[in-house]
C-alpha cells in the first residue's frame, strides 16, 4: 500500500497506535460538531467499531477513511 507524506499530511493505513488519537479526536467537541450525526462527542464505544471498520477497508480494498 502507498504512503503519501507532505509537510502536514500523513496518509496511510490505519495502524493499531491510530485508535486512541480517534477516541480523543471524535471526544473533541470541536470535531465531533463537524463529524457526528448529532454534532454531539462520540463516546468509545462507537469509536472502537468505526476504526475497526476503517481497518476493514483497507486491509480488504487496499484504500478506506
Amino acid at each position: 500500500m502507498t504512503t503519501v507524506e507532505t509537510a502536514r499530511l500523513l496518509l496511510r493505513p490505519w495502524q493499531p497506535d491510530d485508535l486512541e488519537r480517534l477516541v480523543r479526536l471524535y471526544a473533541d467537541p470541536q470535531v465531533a460538531r463537524y463529524v457526528s450525526r448529532d454534532g454531539q462527542p462520540i463516546p468509545r464505544e462507537r469509536s472502537v467499531p468505526a476504526f475497526e471498520h476503517f481497518v476493514e477497508q483497507w486491509e480488504r480494498k487496499g484504500y478506506g477513511p
